[in-house]
Order: structure tokens, then sequence, then C-alpha cells
């Protein structure tokens, strides 16, 4: 990238953030996120990642390695939703994994006042960004996020 457009630093330390925003050496991003297909806008993608940018090339294919083989078939994506500010990739993984399973998320069951035991209610086999971003919102509104 030219040095006269806002470049992004690709060292592990401070992945997304131009060198005017550079964090301390000790800060690592780590970060869920939501792709929407431009090709096919009813579909959205949810993932984790320690650097957006190199991870939506990723994903749009303009990188030889990584990616992902669910994401192949409707490129191209863009990014419409990071969620950030883990301490640590552990956390991050666990919200990932929240954000894409709402319906058995126990801290949601619970807020929505179902019992655990109770099974989950069946959910779309392709949910829309607009219910992935629903979601989010009820994630964000409880414990621990």
């Amino acid at each position: 990238m030219s040095s006269d457009s806002n470049s992004y630093k690709t060292d592990k330390t401070t992945s997304v953030f131009s060198a005017s925003q550079s964090p301390s050496r000790n800060f690592r991003f780590h970060g869920c996120y939501m792709l929407m297909s431009l090709k096919k806008p009813e579909r959205s993608y949810i993932g984790f990642t320690v650097n957006p940018v190199r991870r939506l090339r990723q994903h749009n294919g303009d990188l030889p390695r990584g990616g992902a083989y669910r994401t192949s078939r409707n490129r191209p994506w863009t990014m419409v939703v990071i969620v950030h500010g883990f301490v640590a990739n552990s956390q991050a993984l666990q919200f990932e994994w929240a954000w894409q399973n709402p319906e058995k998320t126990k801290a949601l069951r619970i807020h929505a006042g179902r019992h655990s035991a109770l099974p989950p209610p069946k959910r779309a086999r392709y949910p829309t960004p607009a219910q992935r971003i629903s979601a989010l919102a009820a994630l964000l509104s409880v414990p621990p996020w």
C-alpha cells in the first residue's frame, strides 16, 4: 500500500491500526466480524480474526492462502460489523460461538426467560444479516459481554 493512503500495519501487535493510531506493544487485537455477500445480500458469515483487513482479503480470494470454504461461493464479501475489545483469544472465540449459535447460548436463553433444560428453538439454515445483527444486539445486552 502506498504511504499516502490510510495504510494498515500487518505486524502481529497492531493488526488493523494505522501508524498514527498504533496502540501499546502489549495490545493484541482479537475480534469477531460479520461478512455480508455482495453477490447474495441475504447471505452472511460470522468469524474471528486478529487482522480484519487480511481476513477479508482471504475471504474474497485476494490472498492465496486462508479464507474459508463456506465463503468461497458467494464472493465478494464486505465486512459490515466488527466487535473487538476482547482481552484474549478465548473470549473472542466464545463470543463468536455465541453469535453463531444464539439459540444455544445459555445467557440469552436465561435472559429470555426460557429454562436452560428446554431444547433450543430451531434456527434458519442461513440466518440473514438482519437476524445476525439482532442476535448481536441481544448478546451485547447480557453479561458477560
